[in-house]
This record gives C-alpha cells, sequence and structure tokens, in this order.
C-alpha cells in the first residue's frame, strides 16, 4: 500500500508539473511547439501511470468485495504497464549533462539512410571483385570451399577486405596461400583492393557519418535555442 501511495503522489507531481505547463504555453504552444515530442513522451508516461493505478485499484476493490480477483489477464496487462516505466528515464537526457549523449542518439538516427546507402557503397566492388575471383579461382576444388560460388567469393571478399578474417580453415591466410599457389600478382592485387576499400570508400563513408553528428549537434544546439526564446517569450507574455 505504501508503494502505491508514493506512486500516486509522483504521479500527482507529474500531473502537476503538465498542467503548468499547458497553463503557461497554451495547449496548442504545448502540443504543437518546439519541444511536442517530449510534452507527448510526458503525456503518454502520465496516461502509463494512469493505468497502472486504476488496475491496483480495481484488483483491490475486487479482493476486499470477496470476489475472485482475474489474476490471469490483470495482473499480466499490470506487468507489461511497468514495464512501460523504464522508459521514464528516457527524461534524464533532457538534462544539460546529457547533451552530448542527446547528440549522439540524434546523429545516430540521422545517420540510419546513410547507413544503407554505404552497405550499397561497399557491395559493389565487393561484388566487382568476387566475380574476378570466381572466374580465375572458381574452378580449382583445392579452394572449392572459399571460391566454388559467387556467393563464396563475395563473402571471401568481405572477409577479407572489410572484416579483417582473412583465414583458411588451416588458419593460414588465404592471400599468402594463394600467392603461394598461382604467383605474386595476386598479393598486388590484394594491396590494390585493401588500399581501395580502406583509403578510398572507408575513410569517405567515416567523414559522412562525421559530418552526420556534427550537423546534429548545430540543429540540437539551435533547438535549445529555440526552446529558451519560446520560453522567455510566453514567460513575457504570461507576467
Amino acid at each position: 500500500v505504501g508503494w502505491q501511495v508514493l506512486h500516486t503522489v509522483f504521479a500527482s507531481i507529474y500531473l502537476a508539473e503538465i498542467i503548468r505547463n499547458v497553463r503557461i504555453m497554451g495547449c496548442r504552444g504545448y502540443l504543437c511547439g518546439v519541444s511536442k515530442y517530449w510534452h507527448l513522451y510526458d503525456v503518454s508516461m502520465l496516461a502509463v501511470s494512469a493505468v497502472e493505478l486504476f488496475i491496483v485499484l480495481a484488483s483491490t476493490l475486487t479482493a476486499q468485495n470477496g470476489a475472485e480477483p482475474q489474476s490471469s489477464s490483470m495482473f499480466g496487462a499490470l506487468r507489461v504497464i511497468r514495464l512501460a516505466r523504464v522508459a521514464r528515464l528516457l527524461r534524464v537526457l533532457r538534462l544539460a549533462v546529457f547533451s552530448e549523449l542527446l547528440m549522439m542518439i540524434n546523429g545516430a538516427i540521422g545517420s540510419i539512410r546513410t547507413l544503407v546507402w554505404s552497405q550499397f557503397l561497399l557491395a559493389i566492388p565487393l561484388f566487382g571483385f568476387a566475380i574476378i575471383l570466381r572466374e580465375v579461382l572458381g574452378e580449382y576444388s583445392d579452394h572449392a570451399e572459399m571460391f566454388g560460388s559467387l556467393w563464396l567469393c563475395f563473402f571471401t571478399c568481405f572477409r577479407c577486405l572489410v572484416a579483417g578474417d582473412c583465414a583458411m580453415k588451416d588458419g593460414r591466410p588465404t592471400i599468402l596461400a594463394i600467392s603461394a599457389e598461382y604467383g605474386w600478382g595476386y598479393s598486388v592485387g590484394y594491396y590494390f583492393a585493401v588500399v581501395f576499400m580502406t583509403f578510398g570508400l572507408f575513410n569517405v563513408i567515416t567523414s559522412i557519418f562525421v559530418d552526420n553528428i556534427l550537423a546534429a549537434a548545430k540543429f540540437n544546439e539551435s533547438r535549445l535555442k529555440r526552446d529558451r526564446l519560446s520560453n522567455q517569450k510566453m514567460f513575457a507574455e504570461k507576467a
């Protein structure tokens, strides 16, 4: 009972904070303003608390009346709703000390499209290398486990040029075994492929990701400035 009273007190404080913000900003400014997503998040968390309190109160009244409580459905829903309490931790992201973390999250979200296109950009040269290796080494039975098909060649190229795991079953480096058996030209080709992938594509992709992080930082800073200016304007109008 004590925990439920404490929960009710905190939910009431939460509700009072929302009512105060609505009185200052107005319903339109609160739900459609600069921080509308945080405000909608606050309202959703308050709704979760209200539903939880309602379920606990209903189960308590049912038990006091001597009726059989619907434990399988009611308490199952209560457990699911209590899991939503974890989402309340997101409120700490609004503090100034977590501004860098919020900047990285915004940069990661904004880089999803870049990440998808970077996969496509990496797949093009890997597929070209795979076609060459399939035509040159695919007919040799000694390396059929790595070059027996086009997709095996593609995966081998990915391991050697991207993942850095270029080893055969017995632990020998793949490029050394192929060069020792078929000539040093494969080592030269591997060298140029590594240089192209590392200093060409990887650096370009990394620079684009860094640019997205910087853009997210500027956006977050401008958003905070708009929030402060908007709050000052609203407080001035109310005063």
